[in-house]
Order: C-alpha cells, then sequence, then structure tokens
C-alpha cells in the first residue's frame, strides 16, 4: 500500500510539473552559475530601468544574495552588489565589494572595473590606493598607452600626494594620448589642461601656468566644469576636498576678475589651511589685492614689449619638411611672448631690437613637440625662460601630423623686436 501510494503521489506530482511550464526542466537542470547569471541579470536591469536608485537597489539586491549563495565569486554579481551598496548609501559596503570585485573581474570588465575603484577610492580620500588602481588599469592599456582621462585622473592624485614633477608627466600624457588617439576627447583634455596650469603654478612657472589656463579657458569658456565640481551635483570632482577652489582662483585671476580670484582663493585657504598650496595661495592673494579690489588688473606692462618679429625654421631632420613647421608658427606667432615678458621683467635679457635665440625641437610620431632646447645665452637657456618656452610649445604648437608616423628634429631661430601687444 505504501509503496501504490508513492506511486499515485509521484505521478501526480509528476503531471503538476508538467503542468508548470516550459523551462521548469532546464532551470532543475541548470548549474549553479547559469542561475546566478540569470539572477545578476535580472537585477542589473532593475538597477538600469529604476528611476529611483534607492528603490531599484531595494529591489535588486535580493536577486543579487540569491547569486552570490549559488556563485560566491561571481564577478557580475558582486559588482551589481558593490552598486546597490553604494545606492544604498553603504560607502565604506560598496568600496570594499568593488574591490573584491576588480580582483575577479574578467578580460572584458578589467579596464573598466580599475577606473571605477580609482575613482571611488579618490572620493573616500585613498589616494595612494587610487593610484594603485588607475596604475593597474594603465598596466592593462600598455599596448595602447592609455586614455586621456585616466592619466588625467592619476595627475590629479600625483599632485594631492605633492608629487608635482610626475603629475605634470601625466597631465601632458593625457594631452598627447587624446592628440594621439584621433579623438576629440573635450572632457579629458578640459580636466587635463586645468590640471596642467594648476600643477605649474604650484611648481612656480607661473607664465607657463596662465597660458595653460587661458587655453583650459578656451576649451571650457564658462568655466563650466569647474562649477559643476564646485556644486558637488555631478561626477566632476577633485581631490582633496576644497581643491577646486584653487582651480577657480587661478581662473578668474587669467580671465582678470579679481574679486572672484581673491575670494576663490580666500575659500580654498578655508577649507584647507593644511594644505601644502596654501602659501602658494596666499601669495596669490597677497599680489591680487596689490591690485585693488575694484575687478581692474594693472596695466601689465609698463616698459616696451619684446615680440617675436620673425620665425624661420633652419633644418628638419625627420618626415615633418620645414614649410609645415613654419605654417604652425604662423598660426601661433605669440607663443614664447609671455615668456618674453618673464624674462624682460626679471632682467635676463635687455629690452632691445635685434635679439636672436634658436629653439631645437623634438616632434613625436603625432607631431606634437616632446621636447624643446633653448640655443641661446646662458641666462635665457637656462632657468625659468627655458622652462616657460618649452611649457608653451608643449601646450600651443601644432603641426600637422607626419604621413610617415616617425619623430622629426628641427631647429627653429627667432628674431626679436620691440613691438605692441597681440
Amino acid at each position: 500500500m505504501g509503496f501504490a501510494a508513492a506511486l499515485v503521489v509521484g505521478v501526480l506530482a509528476s503531471q503538476r510539473v508538467a503542468a508548470a511550464g516550459p523551462g521548469f526542466w532546464e532551470r532543475v537542470a541548470a548549474s549553479p552559475q547559469v542561475e546566478a547569471d540569470r539572477l545578476s541579470a535580472a537585477a542589473e536591469a532593475i538597477l538600469a530601468a529604476d528611476g529611483d536608485a534607492r528603490a531599484g537597489a531595494a529591489r535588486a539586491e535580493p536577486l543579487v544574495r540569491r547569486a552570490l549563495a549559488l556563485a560566491t565569486d561571481d564577478f557580475r554579481a558582486l559588482a551589481a552588489l558593490a552598486e546597490i551598496d553604494a545606492r544604498a548609501g553603504r560607502a565604506d559596503a560598496a568600496l570594499a565589494g568593488l574591490e573584491r570585485a576588480c580582483a575577479r573581474a574578467p578580460d572584458d570588465a578589467v579596464r573598466s572595473c580599475w577606473f571605477r575603484l580609482g575613482v571611488e577610492r579618490s572620493r573616500r580620500g585613498r589616494h595612494a590606493e587610487a593610484i594603485e588602481a588607475y596604475e593597474r588599469r594603465l598596466d592593462v592599456d600598455a599596448p595602447s598607452g592609455g586614455e586621456a582621462i585616466v592619466h588625467a585622473n592619476l595627475g590629479e592624485l600625483l599632485m594631492a600626494t605633492g608629487r608635482l614633477r610626475e603629475a605634470e608627466d601625466r597631465y601632458r600624457e593625457a594631452l598627447r594620448a587624446d592628440a594621439g588617439t584621433g579623438r576629440d576627447d573635450r572632457h579629458a583634455t578640459t580636466l587635463a589642461t586645468y590640471g596642467l596650469a594648476v600643477v605649474l603654478d604650484r611648481a612656480g612657472q607661473t607664465t607657463a601656468a596662465r597660458e595653460m589656463m587661458a587655453r583650459a579657458l578656451a576649451l571650457d569658456p564658462k568655466a563650466s566644469l569647474l562649477e559643476a565640481a564646485r556644486a558637488g551635483d555631478g561626477d566632476v570632482f577633485f581631490v582633496p576636498d576644497g581643491d577646486v577652489y584653487y582651480y577657480l582662483g587661478l581662473a578668474a585671476e587669467v580671465r582678470e576678475r579679481v574679486d572672484d580670484a581673491e575670494a576663490a582663493f580666500q575659500e580654498f585657504g578655508a577649507r584647507a589651511p593644511k594644505s601644502p598650496w596654501f602659501a602658494r595661495a596666499r601669495a596669490h592673494i597677497a599680489a591680487l589685492e596689490a591690485h585693488g579690489s575694484d575687478g581692474r588688473r594693472a596695466a601689465p606692462h609698463a616698459s616696451p614689449l619684446l615680440r617675436v618679429t620673425a620665425a624661420g625654421t633652419v633644418s628638419s631632420r625627420g618626415p615633418l619638411p620645414a614649410p609645415l613647421v613654419d605654417a604652425a608658427w604662423r598660426q601661433r606667432p605669440g607663443l614664447v611672448d609671455a615668456c618674453l615678458d618673464e624674462a624682460a621683467r626679471d632682467g635676463l635679457v635687455e629690452v632691445r631690437p635685434g635679439l636672436r635665440f634658436a629653439l631645437e625641437l623634438d616632434l613625436d610620431a603625432a607631431g606634437a613637440v616632446a621636447g624643446v632646447t633653448v640655443d641661446a645665452a646662458p641666462a635665457l637657456a637656462q632657468g625659468s625662460f627655458a622652462r616657460c618656452v618649452e611649457a608653451s610649445l608643449r601646450a600651443g604648437l601644432r603641426v600637422p601630423r607626419p604621413h610617415t608616423p616617425k619623430p622629426t628634429h628641427v631647429r627653429v631661430e627667432l628674431l626679436v623686436g620691440i613691438g605692441k601687444d597681440r
């Protein structure tokens, strides 16, 4: 009787299973990993579609936890849980989960995971670990040289830790990376240009910093990127906290908005009194106060101006012919004007017509300036003038990409006279 009853129950159960519809046996036979993938995909769909971040996280979390119960180290589920924790305001758990996920990321996800980990560590003030994450990303990108935004973010962190020279190199690498890919990554280029302006300023290269900030503002005329970072309502932020006010101060100073510049530098000082750049901000404030607070700057030139009156490429070794280099100079005739002004103010050069000097330029395979040597009297060939010229040419000289992707070395001779401001 027992056997017969069991048989009847078994038959009835089979009938109920058959009535359950297609897919039952597939689910029964599925491996834990397949089921975990299905649950993770369902959770991802909820996170992508739900307009309420917290509500979506609450709906997706049970699915992800079931997936992790089936596959403890599954990258997809770990990454989804990190996103859920972030939306739920569990910042420490989100970062720990993302670190665990990145250690298990498959080849097609490792790049984005290490980048995201760099961003999140930056937000949490873990700068050294954020640098490590970006460097891991660059290791993955090694064959291509890496994306501009990765270099720019890494430059910002290196500056935050006081490594100015390395930061400058990374910002320049970001600009080269963007130019070399042929993409117009305006966001990354603008970030890198702002960052390079600030790092040059903090390194004491005042003229080069102003030139670079002017270039950044040409890319971002309303300083929208800086304003978004100040508001804190988007994905753009600068580290450490409060550093954006130094950027805003330098931008306002270059735009000759004295009151705005002074207020921004003072705000930076109030928010970051222990910053290694606090003294530099105070120096900016003192200089601004010396010019008055009526929103106007004193005339920057009280003496005759030294200006390049003629430039000619006298030799070229490589695929770029001299006429192309000359054409690039004609498009930006004032590239070294600010450097000449600074040299005259510092007494490094006599203000007289007929001054000559030469530049040895190394152009890389993309036509970008990779190195500059000033061939002039020692006072100009070394020190601040040479650094200013190199920074200005790296930032502003644009020579067309050569047909043959090889470096070019050129010598340009310059004639300087007394002229008017451009």
